[in-house]
């Protein structure tokens, strides 16, 4: 029995991370897929997201948020650094734009090193506490109700389908996006930029909303991972994660 569980845990692991890039195709879909730019540091959107989680729901700082608070500010702060990267670099095509994402990810993750006072430095951030689903008094409240454990994520099948459910709402709401109007622009900009321009679609403010939707979705999905793994560090965050992801939606 113990060997069944055994393995049951590492099968539930394996679905787990591969949930999770699953969700960081579809997010690097938008930016590659969709738009047709070229992104090889979008491992660092994810470690955004991861390091937030972590910072905010642990015993690092002795601070607690709430789960779904701390998932709204993660991704937040992944588009607010989508946003910043895209600001220079959305005028690049091509291996230009490659090579610049390249070197913004790598930047992120020795920024992640060398600040130890706020990220421990290689030895990376502990204790991540488990997430929760409602707030410690309504926990208190429901006592020992059958159902109730389940607010309280902090077993393997439970992450996994904590993240299966995210995963399926992001696809459905890309899906719908990507036949939206905005969608429609994305794969214009893709197949014929000068084309698309001449048809009356801002590049630029496409192009953006692009790259701050998919770094979000990266955010997202770093704190999923953070809380997961209950431990992060710069390891989990190298170029080839970013190239992973990259043939995912490829081959894809």
């Amino acid at each position: 029995l113990n060997v069944l569980g055994v393995v049951e845990t590492a099968w539930l692991r394996v679905g787990v991370l591969a949930l999770l890039f699953v969700m960081l195709s579809l997010g690097l879909n938008i930016v590659m897929g969709e738009t047709g730019l070229l992104n090889l540091g979008y491992i660092a959107f994810f470690a955004f997201g991861a390091y937030a989680t972590a910072l905010l729901s642990s015993p690092k700082f002795e601070i607690q948020w709430p789960f779904f608070a701390v998932l709204v500010v993660s991704t937040l702060i992944a588009m607010v650094a989508g946003f910043v990267i895209g600001l220079p670099t959305l005028r690049l095509r091509g291996d230009y734009l490659a090579i610049v994402t390249l070197a913004f990810g790598e930047i992120v993750r020795l920024t992640i090193i060398n600040l130890q006072d706020l990220t421990n430095g290689p030895n990376g951030i502990t204790g991540i506490y488990s997430p929760r689903l409602a707030s410690e008094s309504a926990l208190s409240s429901l006592g020992d109700a059958a159902w109730a454990k389940w607010l309280v994520i902090d077993k393997p099948i439970e992450y996994y389908y904590l993240v299966l459910v995210c995963v399926v709402l992001v696809a459905v709401l890309l899906s719908n996006l990507k036949n939206s109007r905005i969608g429609r622009a994305w794969n214009a900009l893709r197949e014929d930029e000068l084309a698309a321009i001449s048809s009356g679609i801002t590049a630029a403010r496409a192009k953006m909303l692009s790259v701050v939707l998919s770094a979000g979705i990266a955010g997202f999905a770093g704190s999923l991972y953070a809380y997961y793994s209950n431990v992060i560090s710069p390891e989990s965050f190298l170029f080839m994660q970013s190239v992973i992801v990259v043939c995912m939606v490829v081959l894809g």
